[in-house]
């Protein structure tokens, strides 16, 4: 159910817990300087706290974890890679360190209990279907270093009411808010 993974240890190849479902604590090395593609996917962890010398989460590293509540960033992360959170359905609250630049396509897709974001200044841009299906996202405000909002990026997010946008925003893609049903002001 639990695991301590020593301070020596400064990779960890990918998919290595995939499918380990009775999985539920883990506690990462402080040498760790990114979270392989599929590491957790798919496992019962409850909460992880990312180390400081982590500046990258890759692609499906949290996928499906259903139990993941809380997460909580180092200052020096930089990505969060392509539908590494997704499907993470009890994460009700993120807050990003000022360090993160980019949120890649789907990376918190289908969070269902999601409700609260908060963005740093430092993020540049929002990939396609990042938040996708959030469904209980409430509100919005993004940092004013934010440049790129991509396609689909919240659509669906359907308790969105309040979204506010920066001076520094250039581009809002396709359909980056289609379908939020409750979005009152912009």
């Amino acid at each position: 159910k639990s695991i301590t993974i020593a301070d020596s240890v400064s990779e960890i190849g990918g998919n290595c817990f995939l499918g380990c479902c009775s999985l539920q604590n883990v506690t990462l090395p402080k040498s760790l300087t990114m979270i392989s593609p599929g590491l957790f996917n798919n496992t019962s962890i409850t909460t992880i706290v990312i180390p400081d010398s982590v500046t990258e989460i890759n692609q499906g590293a949290f996928k499906n974890c259903t139990k993941l509540q809380s997460v909580v960033f180092p200052e020096s992360l930089t990505l969060i890679g392509y539908h590494a959170f997704e499907c993470c359905n009890a994460l009700t609250d993120l807050v990003f360190p000022k360090s993160l630049r980019k949120i890649d396509k789907g990376a918190f897709k289908e969070c269902k209990s999601l409700k609260t974001v908060t963005f740093s200044t430092g993020l540049k841009r929002i990939h396609d279907y990042a938040f996708e299906n959030c469904t209980n996202l409430q509100s919005v405000v993004f940092p004013e270093s934010l440049t790129s909002i991509g396609w689909t990026a919240f659509e669906h997010c359907d308790a969105l009411t309040d979204v506010v946008f920066p001076k520094s925003l250039q581009k809002i893609d396709f359909g980056a808010f289609r379908e939020c049903k409750s979005l009152k002001t912009v």
